[in-house]
């Protein structure tokens, strides 16, 4: 099964601390990521092209850093 077509992943409240630079490199579909209530402290590295939505509140994020959305550009939303 291939997840290429996957376009909203939901990984609310699962006790997530960190997230593998490569995890969402098949995932050419998805638009819409939701990793709060977790425990990640950095925003995950190489977040897809296509990403339109990420909701990431409740987490133990500290600092953004400078080249975290670089390439998104059809991001619109951030937050709750």
């Amino acid at each position: 099964m291939s997840l290429s077509i996957l376009k909203a992943l939901y990984l609310v409240n699962n006790k997530i601390t960190k997230i593998h630079p490569k995890a969402f490199v098949t995932l050419n579909a998805l638009q819409k990521l939701y990793l709060s209530k977790n425990a990640l402290v950095e925003i995950p590295r190489n977040l897809p092209k296509t990403l339109v939505e990420l909701r990431i509140h409740d987490n133990k994020i500290t600092k953004v850093p400078k080249e975290a959305f670089k390439g998104l550009k059809r991001m619109n939303c951030i937050g709750e």
